[in-house]
C-alpha cells in the first residue's frame, strides 16, 4: 500500500474537508517528514478559504510584476492549507548530508 498524507483541503470559498492523498515515491534528495502540528497562515491561506485571494482568479507576472488574469486551464481550488509544518524526520534520501532521521 502506498503511504499517504492527510490534508485539509479547500474545495471551494468556504468550503475544506479532510482527503488522504498518496506520496510520491522519495528520491535520493528527498527529505519525508511525519508531521507533529500543522497551522495554516492566517493571511494567503484564510483569504484562499474565504474566496478573496487574489492569486483565486489572478496570476502573478514577476517581469511586469503586476497580477494578470490567471488561464482557465488552471483552476484554483482546491487546493491544500497548512504549509507550516513541525515534524520529526522519518527518512532522508542518500543524498542529503545534514539531516537524519529521528
Amino acid at each position: 500500500m502506498q503511504p499517504t498524507r492527510h490534508v485539509l483541503m479547500i474545495e471551494a470559498p468556504r468550503q475544506a474537508e479532510f482527503a488522504d492523498i498518496a506520496l510520491p515515491s522519495p528520491g535520493p534528495e528527498d527529505v519525508v517528514v511525519r508531521s507533529r502540528f500543522s497551522t495554516l497562515k492566517h493571511g494567503t491561506e484564510m483569504m484562499a478559504y474565504l474566496g478573496r485571494n487574489p492569486l483565486a482568479s489572478r496570476t502573478f507576472n514577476q517581469d511586469l510584476r503586476l497580477f494578470e488574469p490567471a488561464p482557465e486551464s488552471k483552476p484554483f481550488y482546491p487546493r491544500p492549507m497548512g504549509n507550516m509544518v513541525v515534524g520529526v524526520i522519518e527518512w532522508a534520501g542518500a543524498n542529503v548530508r545534514h539531516l537524519r532521521p529521528g
